[in-house]
């Protein structure tokens, strides 16, 4: 039997294998990524003293605006009765949240409940009553935040789930387990390369493929990564 066909073989093998493990692997997971929270008004000193910004007759400070998407990207669905508590959206100990709205949401039926809630220390939240999320629904929340601190929390239980933020993963999280899973597969396949001929020849060529492999690799995680942290 030629070596490609042998080398062919033991990777169609892994590959199925692996699709198998990974579809009936039940994974609840959701997403939270910032599109944006930049300020309404660049305030400069010039600016502070003759412009103004009120919200319903008050004067605001600084206000920001946020845009936020939350999506179901495991493959269960999660169900109002896997939450805890409420989903709750934080924005700094003095945040005050002005208004909100959902812009937008797939599918279009999906029933979200939201309010304005008290955090601590006299902040306001936004809150989520429990929901339902199948896999791959999403939807996406705007909300205008004064005092904002720079940063958006989340407070959420849901049972048997992960909560991500694709701005809190480093970049070696992403890439790590892409270039360890490569070298792993190319040991198997010269393990059944030797059981099939009793010898290390073809060595050569796999060590080769390993070292085009890496750079390519490495290259385009790295961008992969970057291109979404440049979306936040």
């Amino acid at each position: 039997m030629p070596i490609w066909l042998q080398i062919s073989i033991a990777v169609l093998g892994m590959f199925i294998a692996g699709l198998g493990v990974w579809l009936n692997y039940k994974r609840k997971e959701i997403t939270y990524e910032i599109f944006d929270k930049s300020p309404l008004i660049n305030w400069t000193e010039d600016i502070r003293g003759k412009l103004k910004l009120s919200f319903m007759g008050m004067d605001v400070e600084d206000a920001h605006s946020i845009v936020v998407q939350i999506k179901n990207t495991g493959n269960q669905a999660i169900a109002a009765k896997d939450f805890a508590q409420a989903f709750i959206f934080l924005f700094g100990k003095d945040a005050e949240v002005l208004t909100y709205d959902v812009v937008q949401k797939t599918p279009d039926n999906l029933k979200l409940d939201l309010s304005i809630g008290l955090g601590a220390e006299n902040a306001t939240s936004l809150q989520i009553e429990p929901f339902l999320l199948n896999k791959g629904e999403s939807f996406i929340l705007k909300a205008l935040v004064s005092k904002f601190s720079g940063e958006v929390t989340i407070d959420a239980r849901i049972a048997d789930a992960k909560i991500k933020n694709p701005e809190a993963t480093s970049f070696w999280q992403v890439a790590l387990p892409g270039l360890i899973s490569f070298p792993f597969a190319m040991a198997i396949m010269a393990g059944v390369t030797y059981l099939l001929n009793r010898n290390f020849k073809h060595m050569k060529a796999l060590i080769i493929i390993l070292l085009i492999y890496y750079p390519i690799i490495f290259v385009y995680k790295y961008y992969k990564f970057k291109k979404k942290l440049s979306r936040g």
